[in-house]
C-alpha cells in the first residue's frame, strides 16, 4: 500500500484566505451592530454597499494605497499577529473610533 503524503498549504495562501473570510464577517458584524456613522459616509449601509473581494485583491489595494486594512479582532489577537500594515479597530469600539476613519478610500475590515 502506498504511503499517503500530506500536501502542505502555503502560509501566505492560508493567511489571505482567512483574511478574506474575516473581511466578510467583520463587515457584516459592523453592519448588523450599526457600526457608528462614519464621517462622510452614510450610516444606512445596504448589501450593495459592501463588496466581497478576494484576499489577493484586498492585499493589492492596500499595497497600492487605495485601501486601509482594519483588524477588528480583540487586542490579544491583534498583538499575537496581524496582517502587515493593519490598524487595530476592535469591533466593540466601532462607534468611538468611527470619527478617526478617513471619509475617502476603501476600508477593508477583517
Amino acid at each position: 500500500m502506498a504511503k499517503r503524503t500530506r500536501r502542505r498549504i502555503d502560509p501566505l495562501t492560508l493567511g489571505l484566505a482567512v483574511l478574506g473570510v474575516l473581511v466578510i464577517v467583520a463587515i457584516a458584524a459592523l453592519q448588523l451592530s450599526g457600526g457608528g456613522a462614519l464621517p462622510g459616509r452614510s450610516n444606512d449601509l445596504t448589501t450593495a454597499d459592501v463588496q466581497r473581494i478576494a484576499p489577493q485583491e484586498a492585499w493589492d489595494l492596500v499595497m497600492q494605497g487605495g485601501a486601509i486594512l482594519l483588524d477588528v479582532r480583540s487586542e490579544a489577537e491583534y498583538v499575537q499577529g496581524h496582517a502587515e500594515g493593519a490598524y487595530h479597530y476592535p469591533v466593540g469600539e466601532a462607534q468611538q473610533l468611527a470619527a478617526t476613519l478617513p471619509a475617502e478610500g476603501a476600508l477593508i475590515f477583517y
